[in-house]
This record gives structure tokens, sequence and C-alpha cells, in this order.
């Protein structure tokens, strides 16, 4: 989709980083297990975490002159092939909305936000807990490799006349290139299809949400079983539930560096709260035991006057 290429450029251009906000404690758990964990959306805050894409899928094909106008470009490079990607996306459907995983991070500016962070995400974490920022470099995050199956994407905040413009803007590119399209294996056109629909379903938010700027690695086992991310049973808000545990680690023979600890973390802050002195020695101690070198160096806090 247009945005998420604008999006993907600026980080690979360095005019933004990605962050992770959590708690203290869960900070300390991240470094000292080498893992981050990702949950099912159904369990995430916002409860429309993939129902909200979904609506304006369906909002822009309940359009005929705009359904016919994606088949007729997509037929043209194949027969028939957007019908089957249309029915292999409504086959997969109910698997993708009850059994999709997601870690959340969101963009950073190295610029504004590289000293105190960001207030509205403080706030969200920062309800009588120490809230902790780990600024992150994205060489894992850009990664080409498929291993880990698990795949990282700019989130949407369009509504749903924005939406079908960028649809519209997706099926402008297909008819542009159609006679490149006609040399591409039908498998291949078939699987572009279904995966730009599937993440403009599962990446898509409220445009209310638009400060968070997110950014989502996504798991789906159904479609993308991985022998690498762990499966386990955990206690989350009280709540048992599925998690898979991406573990921080490299595994260069399939292309895939710089998600261990020391490359991964380029920053972290402590956010606005009383105990920032005792956070940072916890955090100093636990970097320094998992191969950050000089970690205190790379430990800030945020002064925003902020309440817990």
């Amino acid at each position: 989709m247009p945005y998420a290429v604008k999006r993907i450029q600026k980080i690979k251009d360095g005019e933004r980083k990605l962050v992770h906000y959590t708690s203290a404690a869960n900070a300390i758990k991240i470094i000292n297990s080498g893992e981050i964990w990702m949950r099912n959306s159904m369990c995430m805050a916002d409860f429309s975490e993939v129902q909200h894409g979904h609506d304006n899928l369906i909002d822009f094909f309940t359009d005929d002159g705009r359904k016919q106008r994606f088949f007729d470009a997509l037929n043209n490079c194949h027969d028939g092939v957007a019908q089957e990607a249309i029915k292999l996306f409504d086959d997969h459907w109910n698997s993708i909305s009850t059994n999709t995983f997601i870690t959340c991070v969101s963009e950073h500016d190295p610029i504004s936000e590289d000293a105190h962070g960001r207030l509205s995400m403080w706030r969200a974490f920062g309800k009588g807990e120490v809230g902790v920022a780990f600024v992150l470099n994205t060489e894992a995050f850009l990664s080409e490799s498929d291993v880990l199956k698990a795949y990282s994407s700019p989130v949407s905040y369009l509504t749903r006349g924005e939406f079908g413009d960028a649809m519209q803007s997706v099926i402008a590119g297909i008819e542009r290139e159609q006679e490149f399209l006609k040399c591409t294996p039908r498998d291949q056109i078939l699987s572009f299809t279904f995966n730009m629909l599937l993440f403009a379903t599962t990446c898509s938010k409220h445009p209310g949400f638009l400060e968070e700027q997110e950014w989502r690695i996504i798991h789906l086992p159904d479609q993308h079983p991985s022998t690498v991310l762990k499966k386990s049973i955990e206690t989350v808000g009280g709540i048992p539930q599925i998690v898979y545990k991406i573990p921080l680690q490299d595994i260069p023979d399939q292309g895939f560096v710089g998600a261990e600890i020391p490359k991964l973390v380029n920053k972290v802050i402590i956010g606005p709260s009383e105990f920032d002195v005792a956070v940072y020695s916890a955090l100093e101690l636990a970097l320094g035991a998992n191969g950050v070198e000089n970690p205190g160096s790379v430990i800030g806090f945020s002064s925003i006057p902020l309440r817990g």
C-alpha cells in the first residue's frame, strides 16, 4: 500500500527509528529472557485491532465499480486470479480474525523525541508503573529473511475514504505494470494479492489512534507456521492466553541479523517516575549482563513533569 512504502522509506533513510514502550518490570524481563512476546489481537487494548481494516475492505468492495476495476486489472494479468485471491482471503478470514499474533512498536523521531520520549505513551504505560522505552535499531525489522515467519509493517490510520483512495492507487499501479505482471508467474500474483489484503486488514487502525504511529510485527501461525517462534501459555493481566515468543537472536545463515540485545537496543529512556534511579540501576545491571558495553551510557531519563 502507498502509505506503507513512504513510512518504510523513512526508516530506511534513518529519519525514524522504532521504539517499544513497556513497563520497567517487563523491560527487565525482555532483557534477561532474550525474547519478546506476541499476543493474540483479540486480547489487546483496541478490541478492533483486525476488524477495522476488514470493515474498510468490505466497504471498498461493496462499490461495484471499484470492485470491477480491481478484478479487471488483475484478471488482465492472469485470467481469474482476482476471484481466486478474494476467495483465498475469505476462506482464511476466520483464522486471521481469531489467530493473529502481534507485537507493537512505534515510530520514534530521533530529533524531537530522543530526550524525553512521547508524552501520550508515558501516560499509557505509566499508570501505577514506571514506563521504559527501548529505542531500537532497525536492521532486524527491515530484514528480507523469512526465517521467523513474522512480518513487520507500519499501521495505517485511514478513514474509509482514504482507504478507498489507497486501494485505487494500488489498482492504478497494477494497470500501469500490466505487461510486466503478465510475465510474472500466476502463483506470485496470487500471493501478492492475498498478502496485500492480509496487511490491509491486520495493519489498519481507527484514525483516532494516529498519534501512536504504530508498527506491528505480525505472525499468523495457521498461514505461516514457524519453527523459530516459541509457543506457550502465559498469564497477562490475569488472563491465561497463548503467546508466541520472538527469540532476540541472530540467525546469520538465514540472513536474519540485528536482533540481539547489544545490536538491537539503541537507547533506553526511563519514563517520569520518583523511582527512576532504582530503575536505572536495574537496567544498567541487566543490559551489562546481556552483552551491552558501557550500559549506563545508553540509558536516559525523561524529565517530562508527569504524575502517575
